[in-house]
Formats: C-alpha cells, structure tokens, sequence
C-alpha cells in the first residue's frame, strides 16, 4: 500500500497486488538431511493450490528453520518461480553446507558459583565425542532465553536471590564458524533466612507446621528447598481434607543483613469428605 498527498486534506491511495499465480509442482534441490516429509509435515506444500513471491519467502523460512534444529545454521537457499502453460513452477535450490556446533560456553562474573554447577542444567551445552548422547553442541536461539532464567534458578538455589544473568552474547568463531556462547552473571550477595511463619488457620498448630518444614531459620535461603517447603505443606493440608489448598510465599528480603523472612500464605479452598468407596473387579473376595 502506498500513496501520494492530494492538496491538504486529500491522498491518492495505491493497493499493489501480488497475484498469486495457480501452482504446478515445487521441485526441492540438495536436501540430503531434511526431507520432503519433514517439509510437508511443517508447511503442508501439498495444501498450496496458488503462489507467489510472498508463499514462496514464506517456504523457505520454514525450511531454513527446520535447517537450524539440525545445527545447519549456514544453508544457503536459492528460490525462484517459472511460469508454464500459465500455471508457477517452483524450484527451491538447497545448499545445506556443514553443520555448526556449539563449541564453547563461557560464564564471566561468577565468582562464587562453579561453571560446572551452572554447565549441568543450561540445555546450550558444548559440542564433545559423545554429543549423540545428550544433543550437546546443539544450538537453538531460543534456549538462550531459557538458559538465562535457568542460571537465575540455580543461583537461587545457592541462597543468591538477587542474581541476574545481565547479558548472553553469542558470536561465530571465523576460523572454523563454530558458536561461542557467553553468560555475563550479576552475582549478588548471599541470603539466609531470619525468621519463617506459617498460618494454620486455627486448624493445624503453627509450631507443627514449621516442624516439619525443610527450611529453618538460620540457613542458606534455597529456592529448591522453598519448592520442597511449598509441596509438603500442601500434603499436610491434604491429609486433613484440604486437597485444593494453595501455597503461595512472602519472601522479604533485608538487603542491610542480607536476610529474608519468609512467610507461608494458605487459601485451604473447601474441604473435601469421602462421599462412597467402590471396589470392582473382585470375584473371589
């Protein structure tokens, strides 16, 4: 859509259309390690009836992205379309080149947590012998985002509330083009847990509550061990009929002792009562 200004008040406006031209036959060129069926499970070619340059842009997105989760990161692909008898043909030329792996992870600003411990739950992972095993050296864009929030998660787990994963580069060595992968980690400071308290609801005795809990005061705040907290407190609900009762924390943190205190909200939902027990099946008893 374009269009031109007429006086001051007035515009002249163009729709260019892109004909779509009824489709012959695509022809694929070169794909070795991509087949005709993994692109037809993704973009059902077969369903496409009429094309032009817009489908065909479209095409070939879809394949260079089918390319990528097999680490082709640097297929080249070459289209155009040809008219017969008034009817489009497609020839899709397919250069898939060599794939690209993953070939080093680098975490800069991480003083206090180990790269190993960080290496063992990020899915980027380096490319090694056995890569098979475990899709190691395999690089997926969009588990950068993930990888960041999971670097988060284990900082906490460590008692580091405050961690941020402040920035992730990825870059391509020239000599052989391979990926190299870096996390940039705002560690923070450390945190233990001061003080927790638990409503009981004047159902179950709050000293009980806390008894129980795998967290107490004094120790190393750890989001795992806060998970573990929050699923034991809704099987104790549980056991008193209170199966829907929802867990949710308070976590204030005291930035001047590095402390936080962790309160546990419950919304028990309504209880729940055995109504009728049936057994079937059993003949001989």
């Amino acid at each position: 859509v374009t269009g031109s200004l007429v006086g001051d008040d007035e515009i002249d406006l163009f729709v260019i259309l892109d004909e779509q031209k009824e489709l012959l036959d695509i022809i694929l060129i070169g794909n070795k390690h991509v087949t005709i069926k993994e692109i037809e499970d993704d973009a059902h070619i077969s369903e496409l009836k009429a094309i032009n340059q817009r489908k065909v842009d479209w095409l070939v997105k879809k394949i260079k992205n089918l390319y990528r989760k097999k680490d082709y990161h640097m297929v080249d692909i070459i289209s155009k379309i040809e008219m017969e008898d008034g009817k489009a043909i497609v020839t899709i030329d397919i250069q898939e080149n060599r794939p690209v792996h993953v070939k080093r992870v680098i975490f800069k600003g991480n003083e206090k947590v180990g790269d190993k411990k960080i290496r063992d739950f990020i899915q980027t992972k380096e490319d090694w012998i056995f890569s098979f095993l475990n899709k190691a050296g395999s690089f997926q864009e969009e588990n950068i985002e993930v990888d960041k929030r999971i670097i988060e998660q284990v900082y906490k787990t460590y008692g580091y509330i405050n961690a941020k994963v402040t920035d992730s580069k990825v870059e391509q060595d020239p000599s052989d083009n391979e990926f190299i992968v870096t996390f940039t980690i705002n560690e923070g400071e450390k945190f233990k847990i001061s003080e927790i308290t638990v409503d009981g609801k004047e159902i179950l005795n709050e000293d009980f509550l806390l008894a129980i809990l795998p967290i107490q005061p004094k120790q190393i705040y750890s989001h795992r061990a806060m998970f573990d907290a929050i699923e034991l407190l809704k099987d104790t609900w549980g056991d008193h009929g209170f199966i829907f009762a929802d867990v949710q924390p308070n976590i204030e943190p005291n930035t001047e002792d590095n402390t936080v205190k962790i309160h546990f909200n419950t919304d028990l939902g309504n209880k729940v009562f055995l109504n009728r027990v049936s057994i079937s099946g059993n003949l001989k008893t």
